[in-house]
């Protein structure tokens, strides 16, 4: 999945896994500490902007729920609001391992108004403090895919680098910039290291998100006016996407995905005069033998069982 790929005609996906990095003698797949600023301040994280008129605040009902936490940058009339967060590696990246991975930093947003626009850069430093390799997407109020209602939808952003050699520090910045008094809530941010297991092609079909029900039917209700069989609702029933056909891109890696385990799935598609949508998620693999010769193709289907929330990435 190269970066100047456009998808012609369905859709293709490529499928990552996580192998963890090495943060401080542990293990770990998110690098982003208080990603979701749950811990009622912004630990872990640097703001700027507090001088001029500008703050980062972690409050209550700025989260993408409504009710949970998320970090509000609110910009003053003379300068920028901005939030950043430094992950060192313990050991640095070899040649080898950087043409192995790649980094994704992502986030959800919300603008305070149409027209405003924000900033979600990634950038990959040396011991020494250097900067490797970098990227940055620009946050757009008026996404696409989320509409463009003043201050009521939350859009996903997403930016990639490849890393190079000795790369040991991972840097997330989220500012807004608008040179106008104004707000950019944040949410969910993420930065994950991962490596290509498989891809995939052909017809995709979508399943669950449907209501699951339990039976609530009493004597009671059975005696009154209305249905004899009552039912509520529970909880929603996890997305599925059914896979048709798919190609490995590393047998031996590929095989402990289908072990139960997380894989990132990068989603292009084609719909009417869109050749380039880019859908992300994590997902877990279900009823799938991925132990199969590199590089052909399977016309075996296998379900990918989404956990979490689908974001359309700007491409």
């Amino acid at each position: 999945m190269g970066a100047t790929f456009t998808a012609l005609q369905g859709y293709l996906a490529g499928i990552y896994r996580s192998p963890g990095v090495t943060v401080d003698g542990a293990t770990l797949h998110q690098l982003m500490t208080n990603s979701t600023f749950e811990a009622a301040a912004m630990t872990g994280w640097i703001s700027t902007g507090s001088a001029d008129g500008s703050t980062a605040t972690a409050t209550k009902g700025a989260g993408r729920d409504g009710y949970s936490y998320g970090a509000k940058l609110h910009e003053g009339t003379t300068g920028a609001a901005e939030i950043h967060q430094t992950t060192g590696l313990d050991t640095a990246l070899t040649s080898t391992l950087a043409a192995k991975y790649e980094f994704v930093a992502s986030c959800w947003a919300k603008f305070s108004d149409t027209g405003c626009t924000g900033t979600l850069r990634l950038a990959l430093r040396n011991p020494t403090g250097t900067i490797l390799s970098s990227g940055s997407v620009e946050m757009i109020s008026g996404h696409p895919y989320y509409g463009n209602a003043t201050g009521s939808n939350w859009g996903y952003f997403s930016v990639a680098v490849t890393p190079l050699a000795r790369t040991s520090k991972a840097e997330v910045y989220v500012r807004r910039n608008m040179g106008t008094t104004g707000w950019l809530n944040v949410d969910d941010v993420s930065c994950v290291m991962i490596e290509q297991v498989a891809g995939a092609y052909g017809n995709l079909s979508m399943g669950g998100d449907e209501w699951q029900t339990e039976d609530v039917t009493t004597f009671a209700s059975c005696g009154t006016d209305g249905p004899f069989r009552r039912f509520a609702p529970t909880m929603r029933a996890p997305v599925t996407l059914n896979v048709e056909s798919y190609y490995v891109a590393d047998e031996s890696l590929a095989t402990e995905m289908a072990a139960g385990t997380n894989v990132f799935v990068k989603l292009i598609t084609q719909k009417g005069t869109k050749t380039s949508d880019r859908w992300e998620f994590w997902a877990l693999p279900v009823g799938i033998n991925w132990a199969s010769p590199v590089g052909e193709i399977q016309k075996e289907g296998f379900t990918l069982q989404v956990d979490g929330v689908i974001g359309a990435a700007e491409r």
